[in-house]
């Protein structure tokens, strides 16, 4: 009887230890979760992430062979800080390089959602075909307690070739008002890039405005200006000096933007004479006395020669 009494006092001994730990494991359980509640440690929490969030470049246009700044956005997403953060910049083939220096910056820190600005130095490579490049931007860096991170983004820079042009072998007619004039000209792509859409135009106060269109010119390739305008008003030679007339080439680059090249032309326009208009309204009735003349000589002719064939056969029949 004494060991079935003590078997159940162990029994109920069990019950209640097994009770105990359910109720401490259920209280860790809301432990957690009020914890969980109250601080909120999500995994971008524990794994601060660190991203580029924009960037300027100080050149509006990227040209290859110039040197450019380069200022980088840093973004740290995280509520906490990051610290000892090393950005590097670099391209994979070399395109795109920095000037001076390995292209690395260090950030002793940056706190939870603040952003930092970073410049480099940069240099698109000289020989660079007119296209987009890819620039890699790496970010190193540590959370709170020391772990080490590591994240990645890229930037997509457009590059473009410098565009050149020269007029040259500009040539022009003498002409009178009322006539039209001939303009020849040269154009000359002294540049690395095709130059596109090609238009050329001559405008002024001596000639009516008249265009046109050449085409596209490749590279150290030339398009011809041939152009017919009426002369409008005659030159004034005291004001020669003064520029009053132009040939305007516009052009395209890749993109589509416009640029302009303009160079001055000189006209020589003349006058209308008009004594010599009276001259030649007077020329066909000055023909008419001339004309019986020649009439009159050749009827002595004629008769000088009936004379002679006549005198001749008398001498014959005798």
């Amino acid at each position: 009887m004494a060991n079935k009494s003590g078997w159940k006092n162990q029994q109920s001994k069990h019950q209640r230890r097994n009770h105990h730990l359910r109720e401490i494991i259920l209280a860790i359980l809301v432990v957690l979760s009020v914890a969980a509640t109250v601080c909120p440690y999500s995994a971008q929490a524990a794994t601060p992430k660190v991203l580029v969030s924009g960037y300027k470049v100080s050149a509006a246009t990227i040209y290859s062979g110039d040197n450019f700044n380069l200022t980088l956005e840093i973004l740290n997403t995280s509520k906490n800080k990051v610290k000892n953060m090393k950005v590097t910049v670099a391209s994979e083939g070399g395109e795109i390089i920095p000037v001076t220096g390995t292209g690395s910056a260090y950030v002793a820190e940056i706190a939870g959602n603040e952003t930092s600005e970073q410049t480099f130095s940069m240099q698109a490579a000289a020989g660079l075909a007119e296209k987009t490049y890819k620039l890699s931007v790496k970010m190193g860096y540590e959370n709170t307690s020391g772990e080490a991170f590591e994240m990645e983004d890229t930037l997509y820079l457009p590059v473009y070739l410098k565009q050149r042009i020269s007029v040259t072998d500009v040539m022009t007619d003498d002409a009178k008002v009322g006539d039209e004039v001939e303009i020849t000209a040269q154009v000359n792509n002294l540049g690395e890039g095709m130059l596109y859409n090609v238009n050329a135009r001559v405008e002024g106060k001596h000639v009516e405005k008249q265009e046109t269109y050449i085409g596209n010119i490749d590279t150290g390739k030339s398009g011809n200006v041939d152009l017919l305008a009426k002369a409008v008003m005659v030159t004034d030679f005291e004001e020669m000096a003064k520029p009053e007339d132009w040939i305007i080439v516009t052009y395209e680059d890749r993109n589509g933007n416009k640029h302009e090249e303009k160079v001055d032309v000189s006209f020589y326009i003349e006058t209308v004479d008009y004594e010599d208009l009276e001259v030649l309204k007077e020329a066909p009735e000055k023909t008419g006395p001339v004309t019986w003349q020649i009439l009159l000589i050749c009827a002595c002719v004629l008769a000088v020669g009936v004379f002679v064939g006549v005198t001749i056969n008398k001498k014959r029949s005798r």
